[in-house]
Order: structure tokens, then C-alpha cells, then sequence
């Protein structure tokens, strides 16, 4: 058997290790086609999407030298399958009066993600920055509140919550921050993450603003003494410092914060009503010592502050 493999010139880079087309003496296999332009969007509605997965096939089949009227099975994929009736009267424009033997089959989802949703806007993609301009600044020196995300040499991926006063996060310089390492359970799960991997994601928060700001980068746990002194002000003097080299900079909107009302007190919870730390750390760990109330732990935790 003489087996020709083809990539297809203007098909998108494959998602895997395989080719756009293989031929095997007088048989033609075409890889799974999806709606992804030319310009690598991919648009909004069902119909679009099939109608560049049918120019794809038409592209493919043609440069193995073959076209429509010899396709003698068709395998469909939708996640919705209630709109195939939106896509028959294309599949018939293409086919006309050939029928191959065809197949549609309802998916829980498609290889890229982004086939079920909308395209990003422009301004959604524009406003990704390699470093951090005068409005990611004032945000990071405005800010007392953060969630760090970091992942191990396993892949177990943590998300920390840190805080301090506003700008507790040191702005360096466009493209390097430093964050204190504030006294807490000793776990070093983030610590141990970045000298692991060496990447970092933050997302910082100010009370009152539903917008928040994302920074993405590589990290690095420092000793240095030079850096250290940066926050020698505060009560207790951090033993390290996490130094963020910026890669990636965006501010993110409101729309979460706006569905939780997460800063509106109307919907904040009476915390008598919910178990205190100490009750829930008993029922977890099943650890019999005495339990200890709500207001002796935000006392004790006061002299780490």
C-alpha cells in the first residue's frame, strides 16, 4: 500500500501529532475539520463555524486530488445537536445531489474550547500587557488584598490568599514586583511551588472596586538582604520575599464581583451563624483538644498581624 501523508497549505496548525490528509493508494482520509478562519478567529454562531469546517474538508479534498462527489462517509460532531437543522440545508448546498453515508454524533465538547463560546473581542485581547503600566500601578498600590496561584513538579496546582495594608505589593518597576512573606501555618505550599516551578498568577482586589487585575509570570523566592530591607517598616519583618519578574498584566471586569456582591454588606452573613474555625478544624481533623472560640482566634492571630 503507498500511503501519502499531506498538510494542507491555509489549514490551522493540527491540535496533535497527526496530518491534514492521508492517502492510501485510492483512498482519501481527511482529519476532523472545525470553524477557525483563516485569521485564527473563530466566529459566534453555529452556522459560520460549519460553513469554514466545509471549506476546510473542500481545501483538503482537493489538494489530495479528490473533491465532494467522492466522499463516501461524513461523521458530524456537534455539542448541540438540536441545531443540526441549521446545518442541513449546507450540507446539501455542498453535497447536491450526492448523499454520502453520514453519521451525527452529540458531543460533550470539542477539542479547543473555544468552538462553544463567542470569539473574544478585540478590546479583550488588546488589553492583555507585557508589563504593568500607570493604571496597573496605582491598582497594585491601592490594593490590600491578593489571591497568588502556583503549581508544583506534580502539577498540584494552590491558590493562597495574601493581604496587608494597600500596597503591601512593592512596584518595582514596570515589569518586576515584591511581595512580603507574611507569618501564616508554616505549610509553604506557594513557597515551595515557585523554587518547583517558578511560576506565579496573581489577582489583587480593592474593597469596594468590582474590577480586579491579573498578573501572570515566572517567580522567585529571595533571601537577599538588600530586598528584604525594602519592608523592614513592617511589625514582622518578613524572613523571605517572593520576586515577580511580569509577564503578562490585565485588569479583569466587574462582572464576577457584580453577580456575588461580594462588597455589598446586605448580603454579607451574620458569622454567628456559621461554625467557628475552631469547630470545623475538629470535625476535619479529629483532634479532641479543646476547642477554641472565635474570639480567641482573631485574638491570637492579632499578634501575627
Amino acid at each position: 500500500m503507498r500511503i501519502k501523508r499531506m498538510m494542507v497549505p491555509g489549514e490551522p496548525e493540527p491540535f496533535s501529532h497527526y496530518c491534514h490528509v492521508v492517502r492510501a493508494d485510492n483512498h482519501v482520509y481527511v482529519s476532523g475539520a472545525v470553524g477557525i478562519g483563516a485569521d485564527g478567529q473563530i466566529p459566534a454562531d453555529t452556522v459560520s463555524q460549519f460553513e469554514l469546517a466545509l471549506q476546510s474538508v473542500d481545501r483538503c479534498l482537493r489538494h489530495a486530488g479528490a473533491s465532494a462527489a467522492n466522499v463516501v462517509k461524513v461523521t458530524l460532531f456537534m455539542t448541540d445537536i438540536s441545531e443540526r437543522g441549521l446545518i442541513n440545508p449546507l450540507r446539501q448546498a455542498y453535497f447536491g445531489e450526492h448523499r454520502p453515508a453520514s453519521t451525527l454524533v452529540e458531543v460533550k465538547a470539542l477539542v479547543d474550547p473555544r468552538l462553544f463560546y463567542p470569539a473574544a473581542s478585540e478590546r479583550a485581547l488588546r488589553k492583555q500587557l507585557d508589563h504593568l503600566d500607570s493604571h496597573c500601578k496605582r491598582f497594585i498600590e491601592s490594593s490590600p488584598f491578593l489571591v497568588l496561584a502556583s503549581f508544583g513538579a506534580d502539577g498540584r496546582v494552590d491558590a493562597s490568599p495574601r493581604g496587608g495594608e494597600a500596597g503591601f505589593v512593592r512596584y518595582q518597576h514596570e515589569r518586576r514586583l515584591l511581595i512580603p512573606d507574611a507569618p501564616g501555618n508554616q505549610r509553604l505550599d506557594s513557597l515551595s511551588n515557585i523554587i518547583q516551578t517558578g511560576q506565579i498568577g496573581l489577582l489583587f482586589m480593592i474593597p469596594g472596586m468590582d474590577e480586579t487585575l491579573r498578573v501572570n509570570g515566572k517567580a522567585f523566592v529571595s533571601l537577599d538582604p538588600a530586598l528584604l530591607a525594602v519592608f523592614a517598616h513592617l511589625r514582622h519583618r518578613p524572613r523571605s520575599l517572593i520576586d515577580v519578574e511580569v509577564h503578562e498584566a490585565y485588569l479583569h471586569c466587574a462582572k464576577a464581583f457584580m453577580r456575588s456582591h461580594l462588597w455589598n454588606p446586605q448580603h454579607h452573613i451574620d458569622r454567628t451563624n456559621f461554625p467557628t474555625m475552631g469547630e470545623m478544624l475538629r470535625d476535619q481533623t479529629g483532634m479532641s483538644a479543646t476547642i477554641e472560640t472565635q474570639e480567641a482566634m482573631l485574638k491570637r492571630y492579632a499578634n501575627d498581624i
